[in-house]
């Protein structure tokens, strides 16, 4: 029985997961940007790309109140894509959670600086046309704003391995569901009765699901998918196979 304080922790981990997903998907800054700000290296594009992004990149540096995501709509309007998330950031090969969490740290406190000058620029005027305005001038709004952002950090140790995994793989599981979809879509397809099932022809199929097939023969992939103990990787695996030609006889 797991207890209860086992699964609070499970749903604890899988909440600051969800959060995580949430920060990654939503921060964007343009590519020179993300080079620059990186302290670790292993954030690296194409000079070409990182030129292109190098005037968007300077209109992001001076509207430190504009979200992230204007960059995005600059960079749409102009046709190139010169901006990247930070979900898209570390699905890069060699690039690490820590890195890309550091960036974004960086990067918005660098924004809450120019927040805070610009807000004790306008608080000194209004002390200048009015001393009854000063008290309600502090500009405490803002700094409040700035502690938010200030508290920005990493992700606990304990939800970091599983929140990198999840980007680093969504590419291949969102081309495994698509590839399952369509496998799904085609199940009547033929299986040629010439097939061999051996291990030099399926190497990724294990011994037990070769010998099902061998003795089963199923003449199309609904009736392979009612064999017991073939796995739906196993499944596609066989589909995109035949679909390739590779195991006709």
């Amino acid at each position: 029985m797991v207890s209860l304080e086992r699964l609070w922790c499970l749903d604890a981990r899988q909440q600051l997961v969800s959060d995580g997903l949430r920060a990654l998907q939503n921060f964007r800054l343009p590519t020179a940007q993300w080079q620059n700000l990186d302290e670790s290296g292993t954030i690296t594009f194409s000079r070409n790309m990182n030129n292109r992004a190098g005037k968007l990149s300077a209109v992001f540096e001076t509207t430190g109140l504009a979200s992230e995501a204007a960059v995005g709509k600059v960079a749409a309007g102009a046709g190139v894509c010169v901006s990247k998330t930070a979900h898209d950031v570390l699905s890069m090969p060699n690039v690490e959670l820590v890195a890309v969490e550091r960036v974004m740290q960086v990067s918005r406190q660098s924004k809450q600086i120019q927040q805070n000058t610009r807000f004790k620029e306008v608080e000194e005027e209004m002390k200048k046309t009015t001393r009854r305005e000063e008290g309600a001038s502090n500009g405490q709004g803002g700094n409040e704003g700035a502690a938010d952002q200030l508290n920005y950090g990493e992700t606990p140790r304990h939800a970091r391995d599983t929140l990198q995994a999840l980007v680093k793989y969504s590419k291949y599981l969102e081309r495994q569901e698509a590839e399952i979809k369509h496998w799904r879509r085609n199940q009547e397809l033929e299986i040629p009765l010439s097939i061999e099932y051996k291990p030099e022809v399926f190497p990724c199929l294990s011994s037990e699901e070769l010998e099902k097939l061998q003795y089963t023969r199923p003449r199309n992939f609904q009736e392979a998918s009612q064999i017991s103990g073939l796995t739906p990787h196993s499944l596609v695996y066989l589909y995109q196979q035949v679909r390739k030609g590779k195991v006709c006889g």
